[in-house]
């Protein structure tokens, strides 16, 4: 074949297509896929797969992905559903609820799933059927039809121990062929305080105040730098703190009351050096420390604008709830 061919063959495509001859701007990325990334089995398994796979998303920075894939995890024609798991009168109450918490869901579950981005760890899931913990976790079972299977989902850093309870992701059920969201949890973001708690057994938070390093006269420690002679704009608030859980052995044992912890929080927002320093039971201390040592904060801040070291009394409730 000549090519002259070539030359007038050319000539033809660039007149019966002209916008191929003008320069071309940035070619824009592909929408992000809105279908679901594999198919999930009913089954633990099945939804720590489905965990991982929007995981993955949220580790590409697919913001978009991310979004798509947590309102997929919404029950669809949730009205029917409860309704048809609960029956009519509990399930018309639960699908307002469920309704009602749909948008602080979606926002904390994509808050926490922002968390482990630079996490290495597991997703550990648990059949809330098999034993379902006091409160929270019976009523959920209450009146339950249909077989359905409830399941609870934590994330655990990898070379934890296996007591280590991990970090709640939330409560699912499998509806139509996936995973779907009915419970997140709060990350707390900027609070200093958290209020009163409901459900399942957990532990509930808060500073004890002050402006002085020294300890009241009930011998509770004061918050205060670190550093004598420093000057705080701004006290540390918790990043990242989320409720302390109750272990089987204080559930036995129908364990109560306040754990009173000294902390320093660093200026890189860790806590280190926790001290007990007023506790009804040393398997609530246990918890407590536990928890604490998870936290990230936003440290204090001196006049100037720099992070210091700030010494914080910190009260940890334990409340059983049924």
């Amino acid at each position: 074949m000549s090519a002259r061919w070539h030359r007038s063959a050319s000539l033809v495509i660039l007149a019966l297509c002209p916008h191929l001859t003008r320069a071309q701007g940035p070619i824009a990325p592909p929408p992000a896929s809105t279908e679901p990334l594999r198919a999930y089995q009913n089954w633990k398994d099945g939804l720590r797969l489905q965990l991982q796979d929007i995981l993955d998303v949220a580790r590409q920075s697919n913001i978009s992905g991310l979004e798509s894939l947590i309102r997929q995890m919404e029950i669809p024609n949730s009205g029917d559903w409860f309704v048809k798991a609960y029956g009519s009168e509990r399930g018309g109450s639960y699908s307002a609820a469920y309704e009602n918490d749909l948008q602080r869901n979606g926002s904390n579950f994509e808050a926490f799933l922002r968390q482990l981005t630079n996490q290495e760890g597991d997703f550990f899931v648990r059949k809330v059927n098999d034993a379902p913990a006091p409160g929270m976790e019976e009523r959920m079972l209450d009146g339950l039809q249909g077989g359905t299977q409830v399941y609870f989902a934590t994330w655990k850093r990898r070379g934890s121990s296996a007591e280590t309870r991990g970090n709640p992701a939330g409560y699912f059920v499998f509806v139509d062929g996936s995973f779907r969201l009915i419970r997140a949890f709060d990350l707390m973001p900027n609070r200093p305080m958290m209020g009163s708690v409901s459900g399942a057994p957990r532990g509930d938070w808060s500073t004890v105040s002050g402006n002085s390093a020294e300890n009241d006269p009930a011998g509770h420690p004061r918050n205060g730098p670190l550093q004598s002679g420093v000057q705080v704009a701004s006290m540390p608030k918790c990043d990242y703190c989320p409720d302390a859980e109750y272990s089987d052995l204080a559930r036995k044992n129908h364990l109560r009351g306040s754990v009173v912890l000294q902390v320093i929080v660093q200026p890189d927002g860790s806590a280190t050096d926790i001290q007990v320093s007023n506790t009804p039971d040393p398997e609530l201390s246990r918890l407590a420390i536990e928890n604490v040592s998870r936290w990230r904060f936003r440290p204090a801040l001196d006049k100037a604008g720099n992070a210091v070291a700030y010494r914080l009394a910190v009260e940890v409730t334990f409340r059983l709830a049924y």
